[in-house]
């Protein structure tokens, strides 16, 4: 089985002051970590009774692509055929607007980790787990779940892990039977009720489809953890965002910097630094895809773009238009995959040398601390790429999501 794994991949495309093209680099992702899945199961006194680890997490759905599309092209709902895919949009009323967070109480909000009866394989399309959704509480074909929990984000060399987890119980009086786990993530703080599954993953050992039956009173622990790589162009703020909503909901815990240095925190739910999500712009916009001159190695930790180019004629400066998501969700064979890309024009007659570019995110929010907060997500090195006189450079940021 193939894992289903975000990619980030770059094109870099000089072009001529006649539109002809000069020069075109292609930076393309390489994975370092998987996403893993561990299956703890253990009696009503603490023992453990079998173990899982590091079971390969192929699950990323189109979903969790549709969550970054509408989330960072600030654009309408995500489409409501079938109606389980619902997304909400920034623009909507204060408390509407938490998608990607896994927070969920284990009682009265249907988000976070989740299992089910069903063995049907995984698909790139699947909105549902498959087989009977095991409930919340005590009765037939229930559990009882705990709270969502993460462990503090740590950083594996080139990588940074943040483990998502939460315990099952059985306390139906009879057996039941796991054979599949999924995550779904709240589109909408309003509506708790509002969830769309993003990770499915049949359970395996050892590559192998399997059962686990759960015997009255005895437990399941399951950890889904995620992984951002360098390679791929994630800094730590695409972890520490990308999964905030799963964060104790306080005034601490980040360990983020935003590109002017300040922390950044949980927050609240109606005002937390997830929301800092919107890509999509208008022309000079100083967020979006940037590009700068320094030539520094980028590190996991890194928050602004190395001598990050000014929007204007001037010199050292570049003309920009806005950034724009290329097409829609598009599948191609078994991937899902959408591009962003914004262009960059020399109006002065000196030569500029772009060396490194990234993708800064601004709060939508309207509240005044939050409002003007900028997050770099990835960032990349490349090559020297001089821009002459009435010359253009073209970025494009591919999100893929590939079997």
């Amino acid at each position: 089985m193939k894992s289903h794994k975000l990619k980030l991949d770059t094109v870099l495309e000089l072009k001529d002051a006649f539109g002809k093209t000069k020069l075109k680099t292609i930076l393309n992702s390489r994975t370092i970590k998987e996403n893993t899945i561990d299956i703890i199961k253990f009696n009503k006194r603490g023992h453990i009774l079998s173990e899982i680890y590091n079971m390969p997490m192929r699950s990323l759905l189109k979903n969790q692509m549709g969550l970054y599309y509408y989330h960072f092209g600030n654009n309408p709902s995500f489409p409501t055929s079938p109606t389980d895919l619902r997304v909400r949009n920034y623009n909507n009323a204060v408390g509407n607007q938490s998608v990607f967070t896994l927070i969920s109480n284990g009682t009265t909000d249907q988000g976070g980790i989740r299992a089910s009866t069903g063995s049907t394989a995984v698909g790139l399309m699947d909105y549902n787990l498959p087989g009977t959704l095991l409930g919340y509480g005590s009765g037939t074909n229930q559990l009882n779940h705990s709270s969502m929990t993460t462990n503090a984000i740590v950083q594996e060399g080139a990588s940074y892990k943040l483990t998502a987890y939460r315990t099952l119980t059985n306390n139906s009086g009879a057996s039941i039977t796991i054979q599949s786990l999924g995550c779904l993530r709240n589109s909408n703080m309003a509506t708790l009720s509002d969830m769309v599954l993003c990770a499915s993953d049949r359970v395996l050992k050892n590559g192998n489809p399997i059962s686990i039956t759960l015997n009255n009173t005895e437990s399941i622990r399951i950890l889904y953890n995620f992984y951002f790589d360098l390679s791929e162009g994630a800094v730590k703020a695409l972890a520490q965002i990308h999964y905030n909503g799963a964060l104790a909901n306080t005034s601490t815990g980040g360990t983020s910097l935003d590109v002017d240095g300040d922390l950044v925190f949980a927050g609240s739910l109606n005002n937390n630094t997830h929301q800092t999500c919107r890509l999509v712009n208008a022309a000079g916009s100083d967020y979006g895809i940037r590009v700068g001159t320094g030539t520094n190695t980028v590190t996991v930790d890194d928050y602004q773009i190395d001598g990050l180019i000014g929007i204007g004629t001037g010199a050292g400066q570049l003309t920009s238009l806005a950034t724009e998501i290329g097409e829609v969700l598009n599948k191609v064979d078994e991937s899902i995959t959408f591009t962003i890309r914004r262009l960059f024009i020399n109006d002065h007659v000196d030569t500029i040398t772009v060396n490194n570019y990234g993708v800064i995110a601004r709060n939508w929010s309207a509240y005044q601390a939050f409002e003007n907060r900028r997050m770099l997500y990835i960032k990349k090195r490349t090559a020297p790429i001089p821009i002459a006189n009435l010359e253009s450079l073209e970025v494009a940021q591919r999100f893929t999501i590939e079997v």
